[in-house]
């Protein structure tokens, strides 16, 4: 699921420097992307599912602050990023996101990353600067580099408090509990959604809109959801490089954009890592948990996983 979701995003990340090129706001691309995937997936809801769309009342604090990180800080900061750095120089620094996630995990946990978790996340980052800082040029905006790194710390909140909720939710109720954050924010700040270049904006430039919010927005969020509620967060944050690498490949594919030797490596040193994250014993031995569903170790409530039915892709 992260992986896919992570790809996702890799391709998607053209089409949004594309759309700033095309002279597409930033922050009319971020409140297009979240209000209609959140229309999206309500209406999908509503007609097929109406009972995920209930969202217990103890859930909705945390999920009010992911639903923050995802639409301001994963979600515009990403954007703002893409718009003022080169594609590469910004992804290199949003995804030095695995390190942050591991070290959050570890002081949440209360106990260091195994020496496995450890290694293969130095691993994977360091795999991903071979891919993008080997192909990156032009000038660096120090607003570009505060957004990446804006970015990359909400994505490392993000998955923490999606993986510590306090009761077990299905994947797409706490996406569309997020995305619902998104559209209510996102609809007055910045800019009123009724001020939208609805007349202004080209055919094309609807069709980068729609690829963004399907692969940058509900694609992933949903996967990263799901997968969050199945593997342990530095998991899901080593899998999230090969977005990347992805990016970096379609612009060879779709651009003309040739791979160098370094590039190369680095594609393979992801993906190895990638591979040895989801291997047994990478995050360790899980918290013991008390019967009345409270870890011993942090004294915060354990995340029961949902059944096969509640979650996404089975």
């Amino acid at each position: 699921m992260a992986a896919i979701g992570a790809t996702c995003g890799g391709l998607s990340a053209s089409i949004t420097r594309a759309l700033s090129d095309d002279g597409v706001d930033a922050t009319r691309v971020n409140q297009f992307r979240f209000i209609g995937a959140f229309l999206v997936l309500a209406l999908a809801l509503r007609i097929a599912a109406p009972a995920l769309m209930r969202i217990p009342r103890v859930a909705w604090r945390p999920l009010l602050a992911a639903g923050l990180l995802g639409s301001f800080g994963t979600g515009l900061a990403y954007i703002v990023s893409l718009t003022l750095l080169p594609i590469a120089t910004a992804q290199a620094l949003i995804y030095t996101s695995p390190i942050i996630l591991l070290g959050l995990s570890s002081v949440l946990a209360r106990r260091w990353p195994t020496p496995v978790a450890l290694v293969t996340v130095v691993v994977a980052v360091g795999g991903c600067w071979l891919v993008v800082n080997a192909g990156a040029s032009g000038s660096i905006d120090p607003l570009g580099v505060a957004a990446a790194l804006i970015a990359a710390c909400s994505f490392a909140g993000y998955v923490t408090i999606i993986g510590r909720l306090p009761v077990a939710l299905p994947a797409l109720t706490i996406v569309i509990a997020m995305f619902g954050v998104a559209t209510v924010t996102l609809a007055i700040v910045p800019d009123p959604v009724w001020t939208f270049p609805f007349a202004e904006t080209t055919g094309e430039q609807w069709l980068g809109l729609l690829g963004v919010m399907v692969l940058a927005t509900l694609v992933p969020y949903l996967l990263f959801a799901g997968a969050t509620l199945r593997l342990p967060g530095p998991v899901v944050g080593v899998l999230a490089t090969i977005e990347p690498v992805v990016a970096v490949i379609t612009a060879w594919v779709t651009l003309g954009q040739s791979l160098g030797a370094m590039q190369i490596v680095g594609v393979v040193v992801v993906l190895t890592a990638a591979t040895a994250a989801q291997l047994p014993g990478f995050a360790g031995p899980p918290a013991p948990v008390r019967r009345d569903g409270v870890t011993a170790t942090t004294g915060e409530f354990a995340v029961a996983t949902p059944t096969s039915n509640d979650r996404i892709g089975g």
